[in-house]
């Protein structure tokens, strides 16, 4: 079995061992190497094959034998095979990139495109779109652009002089806004005139530079991923089959249900805990209760919380809890029925979830309701907050289910994973 993996310095973000473990059978490994050892580790070659990630891809070239002409016209390297001792090395961050991009069918000739970031990944980027030929390329820097002269028609710009809505596409080639620091991004307001964006970051799938722009179309990284991942596995094993672009789509849909959340939304009294239970139950997911980690951290009940503090104080819980929640993977998290009311929190569980609206009428809510929850003592308050809230459940959801169909959607779906 052959010893291939991942360089990186920090790799707890990364999903490559799951894209390449379901691309092959071969144990793929994480090499996670500070830059203290980072020399050590090359010199050794104690690997078959590896793939690598910031911040290694320029500082790899030193010590390869070979450098393909892509990987050369770039400056960068993401792919190595030790052949025999031989350090080889290419860059299929290009295919795959190129393949993200021709997936979007956005129309690059006609258009004028903007980079953010000028590190290894720009660098790709601009090769592609070079290749696509795209009308205008600019590149966003923080670096005083007099020590970047334009090159190949390329146009460099510091950020604090970009007009975004002067660019037909803007594609994120920066980690602003990667895992753990979701809540991060690097355009601060939202862009009017632009078509289209691309995000080179796969996790969380949704970034936030994507929630303060939900009216353009957007792209994330994870085709990216997944493709050069494949093509990289033609150069480790020395295939030259054309790579099977469904099965590339099959497997990045399988990541995202192997990765991702069910957020569960909706009324006081609508069973987010039971089905949340029923769902652990079901298909293993971890279980987790917003309002149960507050009391936890708070170290009040939520009755004791409003009674003391008041909603505003609650709502300072909710959202510390929210913004740590967000990061779980492959959990069913039940929500407080205003969570809907914060934005910032829904975008941040909408990050790597798949928010779910559990719909009941009005009416079956009432029938038996229990009037001990702190916003909603008596039915005139219940029926208000149904009217207040309706509407944000609508929005947020990407499911709306009747708790009980869902839960009959669920075990049919664990069945047929038996199978």
């Amino acid at each position: 079995m052959k010893r291939i993996g991942l360089l990186g310095e920090k790799l707890g973000h990364s999903y490559s061992k799951l894209v390449h473990e379901a691309l092959r059978n071969n144990p793929y490994l994480l090499f996670e190497v500070p830059q203290e050892k980072f020399d050590e580790f090359m010199k050794k070659k104690e690997f078959d094959a590896i793939n690598v990630t910031i911040p290694y891809k320029e500082k790899v070239l030193p010590y390869l034998d070979f450098i393909s002409d892509m990987a050369k016209r770039i400056g960068a390297v993401n792919t190595i095979v030790n052949r025999n001792g031989k350090l080889y090395g290419y860059n299929t961050d290009y295919d795959g990139f190129k393949y993200l991009a021709l997936y979007t069918e956005f129309d690059f000739p006609s258009s004028k495109c903007l980079i953010l970031g000028d590190g290894g990944t720009s660098k790709t980027v601009r090769e592609v779109l070079k290749d696509l030929k795209t009308k205008e390329i600019f590149v966003a820097t923080r670096k005083v652009i007099a020590d970047l002269p334009e090159e190949d028609g390329i146009k460099f710009i510091n950020y604090k002089k970009i007009d975004y809505n002067k660019f037909d596409y803007i594609i994120n080639a920066t980690p602003v806004g990667m895992y753990p620091n979701i809540d991060e991004c690097i355009v601060e307001g939202p862009l009017k005139s632009v078509k289209g964006i691309i995000d080179v970051i796969y996790n969380p799938y949704r970034t936030k530079l994507h929630f303060i722009n939900e009216d353009i179309e957007y792209f994330s990284g994870t085709k990216m991923l997944t493709y050069q991942a494949a093509k990289s596995q033609k150069i480790f094993f020395g295939e030259n089959s054309e790579i099977d672009e469904n099965a590339v789509l099959q497997i990045e849909e399988n990541i995202r249900d192997k990765v991702g959340n069910f957020v569960l939304i909706g009324m006081p009294g609508s069973g987010k805990t039971t089905v949340g239970k029923k769902i652990q139950e079901i298909l293993g997911y971890k279980f987790i209760d917003t309002d149960r980690l507050v009391e936890k951290y708070s170290g009040y009940t939520i009755e004791e919380i409003f009674s003391k503090f008041g909603e505003k104080k609650f709502r300072e819980y909710e959202a510390m809890v929210i913004k740590e929640v967000a990061l779980s993977t492959k959990s069913v998290i039940a929500t407080g029925g205003g969570v809907v009311l914060s934005k910032e929190n829904m975008d941040l569980l909408r990050a790597n979830g798949s928010v779910i609206y559990l719909k009941r009428d009005i009416e079956v809510i009432l029938n038996g309701f229990d009037y001990s929850r702190p916003l909603a003592q008596n039915e005139k308050q219940v029926r208000k907050l149904y009217k207040e809230r309706k509407d944000l459940y609508e929005k947020y959801a990407d499911m709306k289910f009747d708790p009980i169909n869902l839960i009959r959607t669920l075990k049919l779906l664990a069945a047929s994973r038996k199978r």
